[in-house]
Parts: structure tokens; C-alpha cells; sequence
């Protein structure tokens, strides 16, 4: 049950073969509940959806091939990926073309086209994993590595085309009779709607590769400025040899992928953690584009969420107080994300480090009052986003977000010590408190607060779940980015005081 050795050749004859999927428990009980899924839906279309015969056995035929994937049925083979693609494609087919055949609880609940679709594009991941691991077990590292940022590459490109083609041609297929005279202006013709759709994912594009540009300065701060190096001058070198990295190899991401980890001069192995750093800060600036910018801050709490959405409303048409919040924000968690480093490679934080970015923190409300999304006490209004902040309040936001942060990372610090955690995972207390204090000024000393039982409940479940042994630094990323992601939610039920 815990495991599962996933050693396949493609010349294996059994049908049904270990897969990446069922290699973990939790990859388990995953599989457990897609063959469930996929066997309730295919029954519920077999005994209710015979007035749409082509719909029914299209349905019927996906959910038992999403089934017999999620036992391991050719698992490896490229014929699986294809079909599995294929399944996922006509359910989003039948999904847009709104089935109107069947009763209207089939085609709109958790039965509808539209889960099929997400329980076969799971199983397309898988596919994908396992066919990589095949085709691994007999080439070098260096060279999968070169394969895997051919895929990327392919990948980032197939998603392009298929949000920026793809969507408007089904659009255009299965849009419904003749526009009426409300929609008739809205309505565009299908070059303009794929132009429309291609500037929006390259917008979406441009955000993630801002964040992993981020990201690779972040691996410079987090190697030098602990050393007392400078940040600003000096190329990137190997840390082998010692010579500079050309610019074609300094692309983040793609850059270690077409290196193969190594460098190009001495063969030296550079660590993979550069281009984790880098993917991980652009899917931090990406979640968070989807979750706070282009949907209009709809995890910002005490804030009126923007009518309009979308790219075309939020970045094209710039709604600035909206950008500078993403932007501002986005930078804490970077801060944070480097300062995690740090902890995690045995470094206190440098004191400069420190007082830059609580300084920072501290006078950017004086500069940007609509930074301040909640008032440090309830007799201070906000003002909405006019602006209107008086300078002594914003002063105020920004001490008692310095002392309550501080207070709660002094809090956090005592408790993590009387969980009885090992010695080597507690983190250093003045670090802990000016993460909070630094959190504080940005958010609020609420969100201090709130970031704080966050944390606690982290530590307590990692405790209860490996007696302490692999707490670490990233704990607090992980609670901060899911107070940050439920920001609004959890806000309503907590008192403005």
C-alpha cells in the first residue's frame, strides 16, 4: 500500500502495468477515486442519457477509458497518451457544445462533460510522466534534461495555441443560432477573437516569465549577499570554474535544461535548485495573477471587486491601484521566498537585508496610501481607493504592523520551541520575527496575526505528521501563500478590530 515500483520497459506484455500515478499512497487513493468517478458518470449516461445517443456512448466510451487508466492499463505507451488527449479534447467538445438532449442535471452537475474532461487531462499528466520515464531509464541525465526543455518548450507552445486558436475556433463551431441585437456588439469575428485570445496569453506568458526572471535574481541574493557580496555588479559564474555564464545560458529555466545541469566550460554540475527557484517564483507571480489581478482582487479583503475582469479590463485597460497592490504584494512573497533560502542554507539573515526591506515596507503607505487594504484600527477609515489616507494614519498602519508582525513572530518562536522539535529545525528567532514584522507592515498586523495561526497549524500538522523532523522554512512560504490565496475568505470571519 505504500508503494510501488514503477521499473516498466515498453516491451512489457501485461496490460495493466505499474504507473507513476499509483506509485504513492496519496497517488492511491487518487486512482481509487478516478475509477469511481469515471464508473458513476459512465452509469448515470448509460441509464439517462440515451436521448443524445452520440453524446451517451462518446461519455460512456471516455469514463471507461479513464477507468481502465486509472488502474494502470497501458501505462508507458504512446498510444495511451494519444487517446487519453483525444478523450479529453471530446469532453471539452461536448462540454462547449452544451448537450441539450439529456436532462438538465447530467449535463450541468458534477456528471457533466466537464469532469470527464479534468479526470482524463489528470490522466494525460500521468501519461506523460510515465512515457518521460520510460524513455529515461537508458540515456544520461544530461541528455533528459536537454529532452525535458524540449518539452517544456513544446508544451508552452501547445497551451499558446490552444488557448489562442483552439478556444476561438470551438467557440466559433458551437456557439448557438444567430447573435441577438444585445450580443451583436460583442460578438467578434473569428480572426479577432483568436488575435484577442493570443494577446491574452502572451500577457499571461509575459507575468510568469517576469516572475522567473525574479526568481534567478533571487538565487544571486540568496549566494551572495549572506557572503557580503554585491548583488548589483558581477555576471553569473559557474561555481566550479569560476567563468562567466553567457547570456543564451543565463535564460531562466531553459537555460540549465539546455545545459544539460552542467556547465558549458568545465562540465561542472550546477544545482538544480536554480531552476526550481526560478519556476517557483513564476508560478507564485502566475497563482497569483489568476487569483488577485485579472480577476479583479477577489482575494483582497475590505476591497469592492473590479466589475470588469479579465486581461483586457485589469492590464490592458491598466487599473493601476490593482496592479501596484499585485506588484507589492508579489514582492513580499519574493522577499520572503529569499530570506527562506537563506534559513534553509544555514545563514542568518543579513542585517541590511533586514532593515532595506522593513524600511521599505514601512514607507511605501506613506507614498502609496491605496497600499493599505485594511485600517490599523476600525475608527480609521480606508477611504476606499481615493487615496484619501491621511499621513499619520498610514504611519500608524505601518508601526502597528512592524510591532504586532514582531510580537507574533516572538509568539511563534516560543511555541516552536515547546513542541519539543529538534534542535537542528528550530529557526532563528530574530529572523522569525522580522518575517512577521515584515509581513505586518506589508498586510496589516491582522494578517500578522492570521499569517501566525497559519504557521502554528502548519507546525502543529508536520509535528503530528513526521514528529518535527522535516519542518523547515518552507513551511512559513506555504502558510503565507495560502493565507495570502484565502485572504478574502477567511477575513469574513474575522472581526475588524
Amino acid at each position: 500500500m505504500g508503494g510501488t515500483d514503477i521499473r516498466t520497459t515498453p516491451a512489457e506484455p501485461r496490460l495493466v502495468r505499474p504507473t507513476l500515478l499509483r506509485a504513492f499512497l496519496a497517488g492511491e487513493y487518487l486512482s481509487l477515486g478516478i475509477l469511481c468517478f469515471s464508473a458513476a458518470i459512465g452509469l448515470l449516461w448509460l441509464l439517462f442519457g440515451t436521448a443524445s445517443p452520440v453524446a451517451s456512448a462518446a461519455m460512456i466510451t471516455g469514463c471507461c477509458w479513464t477507468a481502465f487508466r486509472a488502474v494502470g492499463g497501458m501505462a508507458g505507451e504512446f498510444r495511451a497518451g494519444w487517446v487519453s488527449a483525444c478523450v479529453t479534447a471530446m469532453a471539452l467538445l461536448l462540454w462547449l457544445s452544451a448537450v441539450r438532449d439529456v436532462p438538465a442535471w447530467l449535463a450541468t452537475s458534477w456528471a457533466s462533460p466537464a469532469t470527464l474532461a479534468l479526470l482524463s487531462s489528470v490522466l494525460f499528466c500521468c501519461d506523460v510522466l510515465d512515457i518521460r520515464h520510460v524513455q529515461n531509464q537508458h540515456i544520461t541525465p544530461e541528455l533528459r534534461r536537454r529532452r525535458d526543455g524540449l518539452r517544456v518548450v513544446l508544451v508552452v507552445c501547445g497551451l499558446f495555441t490552444l488557448w489562442g486558436v483552439g478556444l476561438p475556433i470551438a467557440t466559433e463551431l458551437y456557439r448557438q443560432g444567430p447573435p441577438d441585437s444585445a450580443s451583436q456588439l460583442e460578438r467578434m469575428a473569428l480572426p479577432q477573437h483568436i488575435g484577442f485570445r493570443c494577446g491574452e496569453a502572451f500577457v499571461t506568458l509575459c507575468f510568469f516569465i517576469l516572475g522567473a526572471n525574479i526568481g534567478s535574481f533571487l538565487n544571486v541574493v540568496a549566494w551572495r549577499l549572506p557572503q557580503g557580496r554585491s548583488i548589483v555588479s558581477g555576471d553569473s559564474c559557474c561555481p566550479g570554474c569560476g567563468k562567466s555564464i553567457s547570456r543564451r545560458d543565463n535564460v531562466p529555466i531553459l537555460g540549465w535544461l539546455w545545459l544539460g545541469g552542467r556547465c558549458r566550460s568545465c562540465q561542472s554540475a550546477i544545482s538544480s535548485r536554480y531552476p526550481k527557484v526560478e519556476a517557483l517564483t513564476g508560478g507564485i507571480f502566475l497563482l497569483f495573477y489568476f487569483l488577485q489581478l485579472i480577476s479583479g482582487g477577489a482575494t483582497l479583503p475590505l476591497r469592492t471587486i473590479n466589475l470588469y475582469r479579465g486581461v483586457l479590463w485589469t492590464v490592458m485597460f491598466a487599473k493601476w491601484d490593482l496592479i501596484g497592490l499585485y506588484l507589492y504584494h508579489c514582492f513580499m512573497l519574493a522577499t520572503v521566498l529569499a530570506a527562506v533560502l537563506m534559513i534553509h542554507d544555514r545563514y542568518r539573515l543579513p542585517r541590511r537585508l533586514q532593515l532595506f526591506t522593513l524600511t521599505l515596507a514601512a514607507i511605501s503607505p506613506l507614498l502609496f496610501p491605496t497600499l493599505i487594504l485594511i485600517p490599523a484600527f476600525p475608527a480609521i477609515p480606508t477611504g476606499s481607493y481615493s487615496a484619501t489616507h491621511a499621513p499619520p494614519a498610514c504611519l500608524l498602519f505601518s508601526l502597528a504592523g512592524l510591532t504586532g508582525g514582531a510580537a507574533a513572530g516572538q509568539l511563534f518562536s516560543w511555541f516552536s520551541q515547546r513542541t519539543r522539535m529538534p534542535s537542528e529545525q528550530l529557526l532563528p528567532a530574530g529572523d522569525l520575527k522580522w518575517m512577521f514584522a515584515f509581513v505586518g507592515a506589508v498586510l496589516g498586523w491582522q494578517s500578522a496575526a492570521t499569517f501566525l495561526v497559519f504557521a502554528l497549524a502548519l507546525l502543529l500538522f508536520c509535528r503530528w505528521l513526521t514528529d518535527g523532523s522535516r519542518w523547515g522554512p518552507a513551511w512559513l512560504l506555504a502558510a503565507l501563500l495560502l493565507h495570502h490565496a484565502t485572504w478574502r475568505l477567511h477575513w469574513i470571519w474575522i472581526p475588524t478590530m
